[in-house]
C-alpha cells in the first residue's frame, strides 16, 4: 500500500508541476510540445546529484514521468494514468515498466518466515529507496545503475516472543543483476550482515541465535538478509 501511495503522490505532484508548467508556456507564446526535450534533458541531468533531495522524487521525477506520459500520448494519457495508477517507484523512474508491466513476485507470502518466528509487518524500499542505500557506499550512478534492475522487495519484522527477526528479501530482473547487487554488498556494506545466495535456493538464517536455517526453493536472482537479535538489546527508535 505505500509503495502505491508513494507512486501516486509522484504522479499527483508531477501531474501539477506539469500543468503550471504549461500554463506559463502558454502565456509567454510557447507550447509544452516544444519545451519537452530540454525539460526531460535537465531533469535527467540533476538526478544523480538529487537522490537525498527531499521532494525531488515527488516533484521532478513525477514531473518527468507525467512528461514522458504527454511525450508519448498527450493528456490524454496523463488522464489515464489517473485511472489506472503506478504502484511502484520503479514505474515512475522508468515509464516504459509503466506502460508495460512485469508481474512482481509477493516475495513475503511466497518465502515463509523461519519457525518459531510470526511476521508483524511487511514493507517494501522499493527501487528509489535502493537506489538511496546503495548510493551510501558507491557514486551515485552507480547507485541508479544497480538498483535499476530491482524487481521486487519485501521487509518483514516477525517476532517469537523472546526474539525480534527483520528480514530483506529481494528479487532481480536477471541472475546477473543480482550477482552486480551481491558483489557490490560484499565489497561496501558492512550494515546488511547476513548475506546468503544460492542458484534456485535461498538459505534464510537466523543469525547468532543458533534456530538452524530454514530454506525456500525460489529462482536464482533472489537474495535474502536476515539480522535476529533479542527484544530486550533490540536498539530504541
Amino acid at each position: 500500500l505505500f509503495r502505491s501511495m508513494n507512486a501516486f503522490a509522484a504522479l499527483s505532484e508531477g501531474d501539477a508541476m506539469v500543468t503550471a508548467l504549461a500554463y506559463a508556456l502558454q502565456r509567454s507564446g510557447k507550447t509544452l510540445a516544444s519545451y519537452l526535450p530540454e525539460a526531460l534533458r535537465g531533469i535527467t541531468a540533476d538526478e544523480p546529484k538529487r537522490l537525498e533531495t527531499p521532494g525531488y522524487y515527488e516533484y521532478s521525477l513525477g514531473m518527468r514521468f507525467v512528461l514522458e506520459l504527454y511525450q508519448r500520448g498527450g493528456f490524454r494519457a496523463v488522464d489515464d494514468a489517473f485511472a489506472h495508477p503506478p504502484t511502484s517507484s520503479a514505474e515512475i523512474l522508468h515509464v516504459e515498466r509503466y506502460r508495460q508491466p512485469r508481474p512482481a513476485p509477493s516475495l513475503a507470502t511466497r518465502i515463509a518466515v523461519p519457525a518459531p518466528f510470526t511476521p508483524l509487518f511487511t514493507d517494501s524500499y522499493g527501487e528509489l529507496g535502493l537506489r538511496r542505500i546503495l548510493a551510501k557506499c558507491v557514486a551515485p550512478e552507480r547507485a541508479m545503475a544497480l538498483a535499476a534492475d530491482w524487481q521486487a522487495d519485501a521487509i518483514t519484522l516477525a517476532q517469537d516472543g523472546k526474539r525480534q527477526m527483520s528480514r530483506w528479501i529481494m528479487a532481480w530482473r536477471s541472475d546477473a543483476a543480482a550477482q552486480a547487487y551481491e558483489d557490490t554488498v560484499n565489497r561496501c556494506m558492512w550494515m546488511l550482515r547476513k548475506r546468503v545466495a544460492k542458484k534456485g535456493t535461498i538459505t534464510v538464517t537466523v543469525e547468532g541465535l543458533g534456530d538452524g536455517d530454514a530454506t525456500a526453493k525460489y529462482a536464482g536472482e533472489v537474495l535474502a538478509d536476515v539480522l535476529a537479535l533479542p527484544v530486550a538489546t533490540r536498539p530504541r527508535p
